[in-house]
């Protein structure tokens, strides 16, 4: 079968033009790698006690991060990491049954390559306990910026950090 006729022509001239295109897109995204060798998170920071945020019904709750992994690409001279840190949020039922809000504080330092901080940023992960629940497992999802060479320590914090 070829593309002998015209509209066969057209066709076949059509679909290796869109194929062009469509591959060409795929080069110009960018290639991400694990480079979870670049994450790390002291013993002291893999864990903290925190306050649900709703104020009439206050309750103590237990994070600990439970994995961290994450993958990059670099663009001129940047390091960009998508961050992927696994939690277990445990509360006592006994001290409440409800859906209670809750905000995961973390505490980012990014070290150059002499390990001297060069930045420091602070977020938090938001989300709630739905009723009669006692432990969840979210994965916070964040991206950094780190400098050529760089490497990033994240910790919990039991309350966020103001940071000028």
């Amino acid at each position: 079968m070829g593309c002998r006729s015209l509209s066969k022509v057209k066709i076949c001239a059509f679909a290796i033009a869109s194929l062009s295109v469509i591959s060409g897109c795929a080069s110009l995204r960018p290639e991400w790698k694990d480079c979870s060798d670049l994450l790390s998170a002291p013993k002291e920071g893999m864990r903290a006690d925190i306050m649900t945020s709703d104020e009439d019904a206050m309750q103590a709750v237990e994070v600990r991060l439970n994995g961290v992994s994450a993958q990059c690409h670099s663009k001129k001279g940047k390091i960009y990491m998508a961050v992927d840190a696994g939690l277990k949020l445990k509360r006592q039922l006994d001290e409440g049954i409800e859906p209670a809000r809750v905000q995961v504080p973390f505490l980012i330092s990014l070290l150059d390559e002499n390990d001297q901080p060069y930045d420091v940023q602070s977020i938090a992960f938001k989300m709630a306990f739905p009723k009669n629940v006692d432990t969840l497992y979210p994965v916070s999802e964040f991206e950094l910026d780190l400098k050529q060479g760089a490497r990033a320590v994240i910790a919990l914090t039991p309350k966020p950090v103001e940071i000028n």
